[in-house]
């Protein structure tokens, strides 16, 4: 397939504005699974260079070079920038239940987050304790990490006793 030139083609094809904009401006655009796979535009048109482009279902859209470029570069050599392929803040459209919700909700997903590590640093200094039970020495390596875990959990506690 080529560049595609025809926005109201473009338009038929593509769901978003913001996936159209990235899609037209790229080469050898097909569908793929979920999204679309075209020449990354960063490569100068190396057959062998692959960028996966799919839109998510909040609105961003995703770019991939399976070359390991970074999207910067990629949006650079499409002329584009982070805001092009954002989807636009709809907070100050949403009713205030709506937005209250997703604060809610992002707030449960950073305190599950922040338990989760929390276990994970218990989990450092309770493997360290037993080897240290079982008589072994710890390297400074597995000692300094031990140490770090300990200051972590500290400022977990104080999360809950409400310091910062």
């Amino acid at each position: 397939m080529t560049r595609l030139h025809d926005t109201k083609l473009a338009n038929q094809l593509y769901s978003t504005s913001k996936l159209n904009n990235v899609l037209s401006r790229l080469d050898g655009v097909h569908k793929s699974g979920d999204g679309f796979c075209a020449k990354c535009p960063a490569h100068g048109g190396d057959n062998d260079s692959i960028l996966s482009v799919r839109e998510t279902e909040d609105g961003h859209v995703l770019l991939h070079c399976f070359h390991d470029l970074s999207v910067v570069e990629i949006l650079d050599s499409i002329g584009l920038t982070w805001p092009d392929i954002m989807p636009e803040r709809l907070t100050h459209h949403a009713p205030p239940e709506k937005v209250r919700k997703w604060r809610e909700d992002a707030l449960h997903r950073d305190w599950t987050a922040t338990m989760k590590d929390a276990l994970y640093e218990c989990y450092i200094v309770q493997i360290t304790g037993e080897v240290e039970a079982s008589g072994e020495q710890l390297s400074d390596e597995w000692r300094d990490r031990r140490n770090l875990a300990i200051k972590r959990m500290e400022s977990v506690t104080g999360l809950f006793n409400g310091k910062s």
